[in-house]
Order: C-alpha cells, then structure tokens, then sequence
C-alpha cells in the first residue's frame, strides 16, 4: 500500500513523464511530500497560468504530454486560459488539481460552486474519480490516451492525499482504426481524382514521413496550416505552405478535385487569419482525424478515415497502386505568387531571415503580435515542432513566454520566442523561472508602446484609441532586475549581432517597431 499522493506521483513516472509544472500551495503539498524521491522534475511558475503555458510549450515542442499541479479554486481559474489555448490547438496536457470535499457552500477557503464544470468547458475530459483507489488509473488512462490530443483535467478531493491505495498495472488503450469499407471508399476517390491537394494540420506532426510518401505517389501539391509548419519540408517540390488566406492558395484549393485533409479542424485561425471570408468547401474531401467528432465539425466530408495520422495515412497508402503521376499544378509557382501578394512584408522577411541565418533549426514560440501575424504567410520552418504560436487558438497574450519556457526545458534545440510588449506585461513575472533554471531562451520584444493591433482596429471603425495606449516599462531595467540579458538592437544588423552573442541563460531583445517597420503591408496591420 502507498498513499494516493505517492501513487500519483509513480502512475506518472510509469506513464513517461519526466517534468511538472506548478505550483505549492496548502491545498497539494501532499504531492510534494513525495516529489524529492521521484525521478519528476518540478518547475515552479510564478503564476498558474504560466504554469498551463510552459506545460503547453513542452508539449508541443516535445510530443509529450505537459502536466501541471495546482490547488483548488484560484489554481484552477488561473489555469484555466491555458486549458482553452490547450483545447484550441488540440495540445496534451493534464492538469491535477484539488478540491474541496464539501457537497455544498460553506465559505470554505478557495471554494467554487462548481470546480469541475468550469474545468469542463476547458477540457477535452474532466472529472472527479470515485474514489482514492480509482485516481491513479484515471491518470494514467488520460496520459495514455491514444484519441484526440487535449487538456485533460482530474481533481482531487483534499481528504483523499494520504489514503492508502495499492499500485494497479497500467490501463492497456487501443486507438480507433479507419475500417476497409472506409478505407476503400477513400482509395476509390483518390483513383478517379486528376487534382488531388493535401491540407495538413497539426495532428501531422508525428506523421511526416507519410504525409511526404502519400503526396509523392499522388504527385499532390500540399498545404500546411501554422501548426503544421515544417511538416512536409519548404524546400519540397510539392510545399506550397503559405495561408489559405491569401489568394493563391485559395486558388488552388479551388482548382483541386480532390481534398485529403489531414490532422485539421478546418477553422478559421488556420484558413482565414487575414478574415477575407470562409471557404466554401464544395469539393469532395477525404478527411483523417483521431477524433470521430471533430471531422464532422466546420467540414463535412465525403469519406472520414477515424485514426492517427500516421497509422492511417499508411493504411490508405497500402490501398492505392503504385502508378506514378504526373504533377498537375507547379507548387513552386503558388509559392512565388504568394511571394507577390501585397501583404507580404520585406521588412518583416529581414527579421526572419536574422533569425534563420543565426539559430536555422530553432523552435519559434509566437504570440499575439505582428511579427507572429506575418509569420503565419511568410515563414516556413524546416521541420516539425519548431514554430506555434497562441493565435492559431485561443488566441490569448501573454503566452510565448512561459510556453518558450517550456519548450526549453523540453528541447535541446535553441528556443526563440516572439512576444509584444502589450502582450509580455501579462505574464511577465514568469522571466524570473527562466533565470532561475538558466534557460537559454532569447525572448524578442516587439515593441510598440501599447496594443497596437486593436489600435489598428478602433481606427478603421472611427473609434478613439485612447484605451490601447500606454507608458511602455523601462526594459532594460526590468531584465536587469530579473537578472537576464538585455539588448536594444537599432537595426537588422545590431539585431543579428545581439542574436549571436553566446547567452548562458535567458536574453531579452526589444525591438522598438518604427525602427524596423515603417507602415503596414495591404490593407492589414
């Protein structure tokens, strides 16, 4: 027998989990008492909502589930926008959290009328186990769970820590598999399409590999959202990447007579960020999704294959004959009229390819901000998992500090996030836990003396922008408080001199807006 903190903690190093985020407070010390004899490295956020965006950031940059330990009520609420940023982008992430063992309100210390309906709006799947001896699987069946990726949420009443349980062999999980009427129904559409066109999202990043073989046998042209960055490589004869907001690759879409959309939901922060309007999805789609749910969301297709991208990419490739096709639109030309489009930036593209020429394969964590924006169109990655930013979500501020961060911890690649100084001002205490773990993250500021985009906006609608101003901090005294780097580049190449340096812990790079970019690009910000 151990008691049910201590079962936790070992249900986690079983299930793979090497590192925590979180934070102490009286309602969870139990599992503290138990963490300095585990194998699990704790980091301590200095809010839980920078705890839930590092979990988010490992996550993402990893693979790998991120985990967060917080209390009852305030830890919860706290927590809470980075579940919704979790939820948004499909991220694996289990938060455990406390509660409080009365039925009803008493005025009891950190008390919600509900704590686990509010957790049920920001989770794939929350619950309370239905007793002590239960927790432990109900852990480890969210962290092995082969469906669809997503904050998972399991409280626990405070009476329950040190009752004894006893260890339970790990639950055996069997993901759902396309079937062979399915299967054939996809590879019969394929056959009879002259025009077929991949639209990858991020439910293929651990499917590379097949996502390149399928397009190659089919000579098709594909198209990666912003968290699929990577996955089919820039350089690739068939990459078209860009942003289905832009009209090229609408063109395109719209040419093709066959979709095979792969890992998307098929939403509007990955095919009209520019917000030109929806597409209208008349052509036939083929669609592959791990959750049965979400491929009938936004899309109806004409054929859903239920599985992970890879496995079932695989099963649709074994059905198809190995008759060579010919390419029947130049990727490369799409990608050079994209080139062309009025919202491309040259100064923008001068920054990311600093960042390019510098740090090639690093890991870019973006945040609500202009950079980000342009990004989106613009900037190609060279493999998986090195680029994602909040706005293809929730699409909260404040989250590629703490998520670099994480990221950081979970990498070994460098780590560069992107973050204005509206949006750096929500979580910037969490600067304090790079410094203390000496992480080598470079943190890029753009700075613009308040929320310029909104700004951007009230503008266009003849509304006083008063509200979005304000007297920006003195950076360089706030890095040096916190005990990081600090550099003020005044041009690209100050900015690739500042980039260069050899850093032994974290560095902050503000760049002041009107010395980088002068005026917006189209009609946009």
């Amino acid at each position: 027998m151990m008691q049910l903190a201590q079962a936790i903690l070992d249900t986690l190093e079983r299930c793979g989990v090497d590192t925590v985020f979180g934070i102490p407070g009286n309602h969870n010390v139990e599992l503290y008492r138990y963490l300095p004899e585990s194998n699990i490295r704790h980091v301590t956020a200095r809010h839980e909502q920078g705890a839930g965006f590092m979990a988010d950031g490992y996550a993402r940059a990893t693979g790998r589930p991120g985990v967060c330990f917080v209390i009852s009520g305030p830890g919860v609420t706290n927590v809470a926008t980075a579940m919704a940023q979790a939820l948004g982008d499909s991220v694996p992430m289990l938060v455990i959290a406390t509660v409080g063992d009365q039925a009803e309100a008493e005025g009891r210390l950190h008390e919600l009328p509900d704590q686990l309906a509010l957790a049920r709006q920001v989770a794939v799947e929350a619950s309370q186990p239905a007793s002590p001896q239960d927790a432990a699987g109900c852990i480890a069946r969210f962290l092995l769970n082969p469906e669809r990726p997503g904050p998972h949420y399991v409280q626990i009443p405070l009476s329950w820590w040190r009752a004894g349980v006893s260890q339970e062999a790990l639950p055996d999980v069997a993901g759902a598999v396309p079937g062979r009427e399915e299967l054939d129904r996809a590879a019969a559409m394929i056959e009879e399409a002259v025009r077929p066109l991949l639209l990858v999202g991020g439910g293929c990043q651990d499917a590379a590999d097949e996502v390149r073989t399928l397009a190659e046998s089919l000579a098709a042209p594909v198209i990666n959202t912003v968290n699929a960055k990577g996955v089919l490589s820039p350089v690739h004869h068939l990459a078209v990447g860009g942003s289905p907001s832009l009209e090229p690759v609408r063109s395109l879409i719209e040419r093709a007579d066959l979709l095979i959309a792969v890992g998307t939901e098929l939403g509007e922060t990955d095919y009209d960020l520019l917000m030109v309007g929806d597409i209208e999805w008349r052509t036939p789609m083929i669609r592959i999704d791990v959750d049965a749910n979400a491929a009938q969301k936004n899309v109806n297709p004409s054929v859903t294959l239920v599985g992970d991208a890879a496995s079932t990419l695989d099963a649709l490739g074994d059905t198809l004959p190995g008759n060579p096709r010919a390419e029947w639109t130049d990727a490369g030309e799409v990608r050079a009229a994209c080139a062309r489009e009025p919202h491309m930036h040259p100064a923008f593209a001068e920054v990311f390819a600093a960042i390019d020429e510098l740090h090639p394969g690093a890991v870019i964590v973006g945040d609500s901000t202009r950079p980000t924006y342009y990004a989106t169109w613009m900037w190609e990655r060279p493999e998986p998992r090195r680029y994602f930013h909040s706005v293809s979500g929730y699409g909260t501020l404040g989250y590629a500090l703490p998520a670099a961060i994480g990221a950081q911890l979970g990498v070994a690649e460098p780590v560069i996030g992107i973050i204005g100084d509206g949006g750096l001002l929500f979580t910037l205490g969490e600067l304090a836990v790079a410094v203390h773990e000496k992480l080598c993250v470079r943190l890029i500021v753009w700075d613009n003396s308040g929320y310029q985009e909104i700004a951007h906006s009230m503008a266009a609608r003849q509304i006083d922008t008063g509200s979005t101003q304000y007297d920006a901090p003195d950076f360089a005294a706030l890095a040096a408080g916190f005990g990081a780097r600090f550099a003020a580049p005044g041009n690209v190449d100050e900015f690739k001199q500042a980039l260069g340096e050899p850093v032994d812990g974290p560095q902050v790079i503000v760049l002041a807006e009107d010395l980088f970019v002068n005026g917006a690009s189209g009609d946009w910000y």
